[in-house]
């Protein structure tokens, strides 16, 4: 039998924590990159209730096709939140909005309204201020 010689178990001995830490280090590196369900929650506003449809489209930054799309309807008016589950890594994503407004006493067809949000989804839920359709911001 061979027997291990002392400058060789304390190498083993040294390797083992150092490659432990070194990889779960290497890991979290890469961490973000890995897609994952994300959850982007709209924020409609005071007049969400008017809201018969949304369309919306998410991007991740830098690519030139939308990686998913949706459309939602909601016959009695939507609710001031909506949530929506995006999958991909964590980072910018380009978020295209259109809603479609119920027609309002003396408007024959529905108004759209369209907006193009940049957002940082890190994993969590991220929420997204919507404006109505006069471009301000909605008020709490």
């Amino acid at each position: 039998m061979s027997e291990a010689t002392p400058s060789k178990v304390s190498v083993r001995r040294w390797a083992r924590w150092l490659v432990v830490p070194l990889g779960l280090w290497l890991g979290s590196l890469f961490w973000p990159a890995f897609p994952r369900d994300q959850t982007l929650t709209l924020d409609l506003g005071p007049d969400s209730a008017q809201v018969e449809a949304l369309d919306l489209t998410w991007t991740f930054d830098g690519e030139p096709e939308p990686r998913g799309g949706v459309r939602r309807k909601f016959p009695g008016g939507a609710p001031r939140r909506v949530q929506q589950r995006i999958y991909g890594p964590s980072g910018e994503w380009q978020i295209h909005v259109q809603r479609v407004h119920a027609p309002r006493d003396g408007e024959r067809s529905a108004q759209k309204t369209s907006s193009q949000h940049r957002v940082n989804l890190a994993g969590e839920e991220s929420i997204l201020f919507i404006k109505d359709a006069a471009g301000e911001p909605t008020p709490n």
